[in-house]
């Protein structure tokens, strides 16, 4: 059994921020969002390679990222001219923060900590999701940044508590009218097209959120796990053009993944 983890339990923090990202950036009608898991925040140098120097990333205008500590979202953001929230949901086994963040060409004016419910049943750590209102030039949308729970001894309980989390996350959500652009992604510890995949799409609905990333496949890369959807991206008020994973992305055992978008009632 694994040894028990410092969780960070208050709402409040610890919290980072930072501001990098370009003066008076305009508004767009389509939009580029990236998801990335880099596991233990081990190859930031990488991660940066991996995040301009290939074409389905260096465009992006939203990352989301986990598994991060504060040191490797500031590298990043710095590199690469983001702001960015970031919050630790514990103190991983590693010695080292562990949590998620946001990182936006444009200004992120408000955000907060989701504590998600459940413990890992082994070390007790906790997960949770990071929620950032963004100013695109005067228009308002959400980001959530997730890492849910792992698959632990009974997969079928490890289900319930990941649906559970994201339902969480879902009835944190504003409605439509308080704000019509929704972006949620990360890590969801999912299986494959099924099941717990279908539950979480039937979740999101509730709040007219579809999973932008449909049809990308697996975004594992260890060998005994490449039949895995991980990641996702979901959305609201938005139109999807495009999407895909990074096969050849180097700075963890997840792909990096994308979509492009178009803000919806735009010209």
């Amino acid at each position: 059994m694994s040894a028990p983890i410092t969780n960070y339990s208050d709402p409040m923090g610890p919290v980072y921020t930072g501001r990098y990202g370009p003066e008076n950036t305009a508004a767009k009608e389509t939009i580029a969002v990236v998801s990335y898991n880099i596991r233990f925040a081990e190859k930031i140098t990488e991660a940066i390679d991996d995040l301009s120097g290939m074409s389905e990333l260096r465009e992006a205008d939203i990352l989301l990222l986990q598994e991060m500590d504060h040191e490797g979202t500031e590298s990043i953001a710095s590199a690469l001219r983001y702001n960015y929230v970031y919050y630790p949901a514990s103190i991983h086994k590693t010695g080292k923060d562990f949590g998620n963040a946001i990182l936006s060409r444009w200004p992120i004016h408000s955000h907060r900590k989701i504590i998600l419910p459940h413990e890992r049943w082994d070390n007790k750590q906790r997960r949770i999701s990071v929620a950032g209102m963004i100013d695109m030039a005067g228009t308002d949308m959400i980001a959530y940044s997730v890492h849910t729970e792992t698959i632990a001894i009974s997969i079928w309980e490890s289900r319930k508590k990941r649906l559970s989390q994201v339902d969480a996350i879902v009835k944190s959500m504003p409605e439509a009218e308080e704000v019509e652009q929704v972006i949620v992604g990360g890590d969801f510890n999912s299986w494959t097209e099924g099941g717990s995949i279908k539950a979480m799409e039937s979740l999101f609905a509730t709040k007219g959120l579809e999973r932008a990333t449909k049809g990308i496949g697996a975004t594992a890369t260890s060998l005994r796990l490449l039949f895995l959807t991980f990641d996702h991206i979901f959305t609201r008020g938005m139109t999807v053009l495009d999407r895909g994973k990074v096969k050849q992305a180097k700075a963890s055992d997840h792909k990096p993944i994308w979509v492009k978008l178009k803000i919806n009632g735009s010209i």
